[in-house]
């Protein structure tokens, strides 16, 4: 006799605890939910700093590499990728050892390029002459490149 009482309680204080439970995991679920969406959006802020930020990185990078067979020359800027001959590279070459500093270089390089290679300027998206991956590029030629005569 004394088991069924038992038994009626137990499931009364299931119950109970149930329905306290069901109250504090929806406030838990609410409270969760606020800050899950607090965090997407501070993630969401983080993410696209970090992705304009990548974007300046990579327009601002300037590259030369060389081509195996050494006569032809690539030349990145703004993350496009743009073939020069060995003779546009000594043109090249040349502006970045004349001039007093690598403004002035990076512009007499930007007015090269309008005159020779508009493609350029075109696919890179740069139209003043004063960006700084042409300043850029005339200290990377100055520095790993000679002037060669004849």
């Amino acid at each position: 006799m004394n088991k069924k009482p038992v038994k009626k309680t137990a499931k009364k204080a299931v119950k109970k605890a149930a329905k306290k439970g069901a109250k504090v995991a929806k406030k838990a679920k609410k409270v969760a939910k606020k800050a899950k969406k607090a965090r997407q959006g501070s993630f969401k802020k983080v993410n696209k700093k970090l992705k304009v930020l990548a974007k300046a990185v990579t327009k601002a990078a300037v590259g030369v590499e060389e081509a195996s067979s050494g006569k032809q020359f690539i030349i990145v800027i703004n993350g496009k990728r743009k073939m020069f001959s060995l003779g546009e590279m000594r043109q090249l070459v040349t502006i970045s050892h004349a001039g007093s500093g690598d403004a002035e270089r990076g512009a007499q390089i930007y007015t090269w390029m309008k005159r020779n290679r508009r493609d350029v300027l075109l696919d890179t998206e740069i139209a003043s002459p004063r960006h700084p991956a042409f300043s850029r590029l005339s200290g990377i030629l100055r520095k790993r490149y000679k002037v060669k005569r004849g």
